[in-house]
């Protein structure tokens, strides 16, 4: 199996499950991981560059592990990119971006993603990763973008309502401290 590794570059997508800042270390891992989800016009290129490396590795979806999934409801593509060190992150100018000032990512950020496509061999099992080294953010999602103020819903008349408190009963003088 060869060796060599082939550069990819995403077009702008929307993060779902972004460990970019931090490394996800559930299950004793330790990576730096984020899925891209890419309409089918914008995510087939990789896909074909990726189906070609595992040809070209001899092996394919059926007898390897390629890294994406097609989403059966819209068709969109889910591409799986990871590394073991922190990428390296850029504004949408393509300027980089410090350590410190790195904007929070979660799901449904829109960003492009760059490293390389790399084929892989263990144990009598083959497939492809896509290792991730940068990171363009074209619009950084928060927490304060997904919770808080709205809900996303439309309001339904005539629903429940629950009450609201008119105003803050301050805790009496001579409570504890902790209070």
């Amino acid at each position: 199996m060869s060796s060599n590794k082939i550069a990819f570059s995403t077009s702008v997508g929307v993060a779902r499950y972004p460990w970019l800042k931090e490394p996800d270390t559930a299950f004793g891992q330790e990576s730096f991981k984020c899925m891209l989800i890419l309409s089918p016009k914008e995510g087939q290129p990789l896909v074909e560059l990726i189906n070609k490396t595992a040809e070209q590795a001899g092996f394919n979806a059926t007898n390897g592990s390629l890294p994406y999934e097609t989403d059966e409801e819209t068709g969109d593509f889910v591409f799986k990119t990871k590394t073991n060190f922190q990428p390296k992150f850029f504004d949408s100018a393509g300027a980089p971006i410090i350590e410190s000032k790195i904007p929070d990512i979660w799901g449904g950020s829109q960003l492009k993603l760059s490293g390389w496509i790399a084929p892989w061999s263990v144990n009598g099992k083959r497939g492809i990763t896509l290792q991730l080294m940068k990171v363009m953010v074209v619009e950084a999602r928060g927490p304060s973008d997904t919770a808080g103020g709205s809900s996303g819903f439309e309001p339904v008349e005539g629903g429940f309502v629950a009450e609201k408190e008119e105003t803050f009963e301050a805790p009496p003088s001579d409570a504890p401290s902790y209070l």
